[in-house]
C-alpha cells in the first residue's frame, strides 16, 4: 500500500531546497572580488612593492628608496576604495589599498621592516579625506637584516 505525500511535505522539501540554494549563492566573497575593474593585486618581494590594477597604471617602489609611509582614508563610495597605505620615495611611490588581494602580507612587513610603525594612527584612521604619516625614514629607525622580512 503506496503512503500519501502530504502537502506539509512537499512545501517543506521545496523550502529546504530553496534555502540550500540561496544559501549557496550567498557565498561571502573576498573584498578583491568585488572590485569594480578587476581586483588590486599587491607583491611583495625582499626589493620592492608593487600594486597593480586591470585600469590604472603600475606602481613600485624599492624598500631602500621609501621615505614615509602614509595612511590615506579617502571618500567611501562603491566605485573607490576608503584606505590605503602610501609608501613615498623621492622618485616615486605606491598605494596599495586595504582591499588588494595580497594585503594581509603587509602586517609582516610592517613588524619586520618598520617595527616603528604608528598603529595608533591606523587604529583611529579619522574622517573622509585625511592622511596620516605611519613611519618616516630616520625616526626610531631600527634596521632590521633583509632575510629576517620572510617575503619572497
Amino acid at each position: 500500500m503506496a503512503k500519501e505525500i502530504q502537502t506539509w511535505e512537499v512545501v517543506a522539501c521545496i523550502v529546504m531546497l530553496l534555502g540550500f540554494l540561496v544559501a549557496r549563492r550567498k557565498r561571502p566573497k573576498h573584498v578583491w572580488e568585488t572590485t569594480p575593474g578587476g581586483p588590486y593585486v599587491v607583491t611583495i618581494t625582499n626589493d620592492e612593492i608593487v600594486c597593480e590594477h586591470p585600469k590604472r597604471p603600475r606602481e613600485s617602489i624599492r624598500w631602500d628608496a621609501v621615505t614615509e609611509i602614509r595612511l590615506v582614508t579617502t571618500s567611501r563610495d562603491l566605485y573607490d576604495p576608503g584606505d590605503w597605505f602610501a609608501f613615498i620615495g623621492a622618485e616615486g611611490g605606491c598605494s596599495v589599498p586595504f582591499e588588494a588581494q595580497g594585503f594581509d602580507q603587509l602586517w609582516t612587513v610592517f613588524k619586520t621592516r618598520y617595527p616603528e610603525i604608528d598603529y595608533g594612527a591606523i587604529l583611529n584612521t579619522g574622517t573622509p579625506y585625511s592622511q596620516r604619516t605611519i613611519w618616516t625614514k630616520g625616526a626610531n629607525q631600527r634596521l632590521v637584516p633583509r632575510e629576517a622580512h620572510g617575503t619572497t
